[in-house]
Formats: C-alpha cells, sequence, structure tokens
C-alpha cells in the first residue's frame, strides 16, 4: 500500500496526474484495491474534476479508469449524467446504491457526468450519501464549474477531492499537442513551424486539434515526424480554417477571394445554414469587440480568448454601424435558408456580396 500522504484540497490536473503516477504506475501488486490507495494519497471520494475544457476532462476520466483501476482488475462503471437526474426518485435510487454496498462488495466506480446540472431538491439525497465514506464505492462528479448555483458540487468540496482542470496556457498547449502526435503514432514529434500552425488554426480547441494531429501521424516521414509540407496539405483544406480565410476575404472587400473561400467551403460539405451560423456568431462578436457603448455586448461569443483574437483584426476593419447591417443581414439570411425557394448557395453568395458592400446597404 502507498505511504500515507494527504493532497491539498483543491489539485490542477497536473499535479493530480503526477499523484497518482507515483502508486499507480509503479506498483504491480495483483490485489492492489484502487479505492483504498486513493485514499491513502489523500484523495477521497467523490473525486470532483471541474473545468471548461470538456475534451481534456474526458481524457482525465478515461485516464483514471485505465491506470486506476482497469489496470487492477477493476472493469466496471457506472455512468450518469446530471441532466437525467431530472427528480427525488431517480436520486434516491441512485444514492441507495451507494449506501446499500457492502464492505465486502466488489469496489463500484461511479461517474456522474454534468453533476453541475442537478438541482437542489434533486440533490440533497445524493450529498448525504456522499458524505459518507463507502469502502465499496468510488464515485467521480464531473462538472463545468462549482458555486451556489451547483448544489450538487458545492456541498460536497469539504467531504471529497476538487481537481480543476484550466485552459492550457501556449507553452503547457504546444507540450500537449507534442504528446498527443506521439500517442498517435508520430513518434518524432511535430516542428515549431507545425506548431504555431496548429496554434494558429484551432488555439484551444482541444478536440479539433486531437482530431487533425490524427490526420497528420499518418503522413508522419520515416522518422515519424509531422513535417510543414504535410501540415499544410491537410490544415489549408480544413473548413475551420478555411472559414476564417472567408472573414478575412469580406474584411478585405475582395469578392474573388470570397466566392472562391466560400464555394471551398460548400465543395467540403459545409451545409449554407452552417456557414450562415457561423458568420452570425463571428459578425455578432464583432459588433461586440467595436461597440464603445455597450461593452458587456462581450457575452458568451468571447468568453474564449482565440475566438476574439482571431476576429479582432477583421473587426477592426468595419465601422460599428457597418456591422449592425452586416448582422441584420445574415438574420435575414437565416430565415431564407430555411423558408426561401431560392437555391441555398445562390443566397449565400447574394449576401456575401451583399456584405463586401455593406455600406450601400439600407440604413
Amino acid at each position: 500500500m502507498a505511504k500515507s500522504k494527504r493532497s491539498k484540497k483543491k489539485l490542477t490536473a497536473e499535479s493530480f496526474a503526477s499523484l497518482l503516477k507515483e502508486v499507480f504506475f509503479e506498483n504491480e501488486t495483483p490485489n492492489l484495491n484502487p479505492a483504498q490507495e486513493l485514499t491513502t494519497l489523500g484523495i477521497k471520494s467523490p473525486l470532483i474534476i471541474v473545468g471548461e475544457e470538456a475534451f481534456r476532462i474526458r481524457r482525465l476520466v478515461e485516464w483514471i479508469k485505465k491506470n486506476c483501476f482497469i489496470k487492477h482488475g477493476f472493469d466496471s462503471f457506472l455512468n450518469y449524467y446530471g441532466s437525467e437526474i431530472s427528480n427525488i426518485k431517480k436520486a434516491t435510487n441512485i444514492a441507495n446504491s451507494f449506501s446499500s454496498l457492502s464492505l465486502f462488495s466488489s469496489l463500484e466506480v461511479v461517474v456522474i457526468k454534468q453533476a453541475d446540472k442537478v438541482k437542489a431538491a434533486n440533490a440533497k439525497p445524493l450529498i448525504e450519501a456522499l458524505k459518507k465514506t463507502h469502502p465499496s464505492c468510488f464515485v467521480i462528479l464531473l462538472g463545468e464549474k462549482i458555486n451556489t448555483q451547483t448544489p450538487l458540487l458545492n456541498n460536497l468540496t469539504s467531504s471529497g477531492t476538487v481537481v480543476e482542470v484550466g485552459k492550457l496556457d501556449d507553452r503547457k498547449l504546444k507540450r500537449w499537442i507534442q504528446n498527443e502526435a506521439k500517442a498517435s503514432g508520430a513518434t518524432g514529434g511535430v516542428s515549431e513551424k507545425v506548431l504555431r500552425l496548429l496554434t494558429e488554426s484551432y488555439g484551444n480547441d482541444l478536440l479539433s486539434l486531437s482530431q487533425q494531429i490524427t490526420k497528420l501521424s499518418l503522413l508522419a516521414d520515416d522518422s515519424g515526424k509531422i513535417t510543414e509540407e504535410s501540415a499544410n496539405e491537410i490544415i489549408f483544406q480544413s473548413p475551420e480554417r478555411t472559414s476564417f480565410e472567408l472573414l478575412a476575404s469580406l474584411s478585405s472587400r475582395n469578392l474573388q477571394k470570397t466566392i472562391a473561400r466560400t464555394n471551398e467551403l460548400l465543395q467540403q460539405g459545409l451545409h449554407p445554414l452552417q456557414l450562415s451560423s457561423f458568420l452570425g456568431r463571428s459578425y455578432r462578436a464583432m459588433l461586440a469587440l467595436k461597440s464603445e457603448s455597450n461593452p458587456s455586448a462581450l457575452g458568451k461569443d468571447l468568453v474564449n480568448p482565440w475566438f476574439a483574437k482571431k476576429l479582432k483584426s477583421n473587426a477592426n476593419s468595419y465601422k460599428e454601424s457597418e456591422l449592425h447591417q452586416i448582422v441584420q443581414r445574415l438574420i435575414s439570411l437565416d430565415e431564407e435558408l430555411k423558408s426561401s425557394s431560392i437555391q441555398p448557395n445562390t443566397q449565400i453568395l447574394n449576401t456575401l456580396t451583399h456584405i463586401i458592400h455593406c455600406k450601400k446597404l439600407p440604413q
């Protein structure tokens, strides 16, 4: 059994993983009890993992399952969603399953996703059950944040262990990309130029990064390295990058490039409604960036700093009044795409032509 040590009440994803590696990566004891080892480390159930990086949280939970439980013979997991715990009866049934376990029962691992969505009334029986120690049950609760609006998580921070999964800074993001590439088979990693290309194209969108790295790893050279040539070939063809290139051509009032980028996106399989949605979100965000009279308009579209950064130079190409007109035109486009008999591709191109000549739009 691991030497007893106490973890801090709040851990980062990195410090948490480092703590677990000391025991679970080196311990080959055949009869190891993961729940007991976690308790010895100071990792008490419920383990509460929170953060806005849903992809990293999902990966962390998979890592915990694989290295702490499955590796030691425990491969049975019960999964619930907080949004599905919609009444007191469901909550009580789950709570009873915790408290009814025998000391001699096989270890049961329970994961409640979206635990921050459980309402106060439904959270009560779960809180009461989870504040008690159940040696045969280890519970993992997942959510975006902990506050008074998340009663299940908020009331268990003192009895459980909290792990906060924060956004990756530039240095950590580059290291994450390198590790992801090696895990995908590109044992030589990626060059600095490829790192820059990936971060400029996808920022902190880890899901998109992971998908692109998986593709790129298949084209690694003989040394196992992802080259700039293969990265350019895939990344410059991606809808995400082309979408931002479309915004750039619109902002520079270049009709020829705008038509080319639009046709390229449509040929890649992007539906006109998806393109309309992306443009609407982007121009609303640009308007919020530009609006001196209403700084509170920044809202959810600009919570992601990477998205705001990508749009800032485009926003500088417009006056606030122009952006108001464009947003209204895109709202009309969305309605037309859903109801008009005109070909969607034609509607899109007509609207983009209007955006380029936005000063001529009716006031």
